[in-house]
C-alpha cells in the first residue's frame, strides 16, 4: 500500500471465502446455505459445512412434514403481532454489523459528530442489551488480518460497545484532526470516503 503523502506499507496475506448452497431435489423452496471465510480454503472444514447444510434442509422438510405442509407466512392475516424465532448465522450478523460499520454510519466519527449516527451524543450510555459486546479486532487470529488501514495508520482492538453500553466510534486521521482525538486506524480508500 502506497499513498502520495509518502505511506509506504506492506502486508502479505490472503483471503478465502467459500459459500456451500444446497436445495432439496423433490422442493425446490427448501434451501440452506453456509458461507465462510479466513485465510486460505485448507481451514474450512467441508465436511462438517456440508453436513450443516444438509441438517439445515432436514429440518425444514420435518418442519413441513409435521405441520401438513404448511408454510410460516411472515405477512399472512393474524389477530396480532407474531413472533418468530430466528437463528441469525454470523454470515448475517456479519452484514448487519457492515451496516452499523465505520464505513456506513453509525460507528463513524463524522455521522456521530454531525448527529446522524444513532450513537451521536450517546458515548458512555446504553444503547443495546447488556448481553451485547461489539469490537473491531483486525488482528484476531480468527479474522482476516489487516494490520493497517488505507492511510497506514497501524490497527488495533477498539471496543464499540461493551454490555451495551456506547463506547467508541472510528476516525481516520482527518477525523481525529478536526476533532481533537488520535486516529482509530479506519481510514477508508479514497473511493468510499
Amino acid at each position: 500500500f502506497a499513498n502520495s503523502v509518502g505511506t509506504f506499507q506492506t502486508c502479505k496475506t490472503t483471503n478465502a471465502h467459500l459459500s456451500i448452497f444446497g436445495f432439496d431435489p423433490r422442493d425446490r423452496s427448501i434451501s440452506a446455505y453456509r458461507t465462510v471465510a479466513g485465510k486460505a480454503l485448507s481451514q474450512f472444514p467441508l465436511n462438517t459445512l456440508g453436513l450443516d447444510v444438509a441438517n439445515k434442509l432436514a429440518i425444514q422438510r420435518t418442519y413441513l412434514s409435521l405441520h401438513g405442509g404448511a408454510r410460516i407466512n411472515p405477512f399472512g392475516t393474524t389477530s396480532g403481532p407474531q413472533r418468530l424465532d430466528v437463528i441469525m448465522e454470523p454470515s448475517c450478523w456479519a452484514g448487519l454489523l457492515a451496516i452499523f460499520s465505520g464505513q456506513a454510519s453509525a460507528w463513524n466519527g463524522k455521522s456521530y459528530h454531525e448527529g446522524t449516527s444513532f450513537f451521536a451524543g450517546k458515548l458512555d450510555t446504553k444503547v443495546m442489551g447488556d448481553n451485547i459486546t461489539i469490537w473491531d479486532d483486525p488482528l484476531h487470529p480468527l479474522g482476516i488480518p489487516q494490520p493497517f488501514d488505507y492511510e497506514g495508520y497501524p490497527k488495533q482492538k477498539l471496543v464499540l460497545v461493551e454490555n451495551g453500553v456506547a463506547k467508541n466510534v472510528t476516525y481516520d486521521t482527518e477525523l481525529a484532526n478536526r476533532y481533537g482525538v488520535t486516529s482509530t486506524g479506519h481510514g477508508l480508500p479514497a473511493s468510499v470516503r
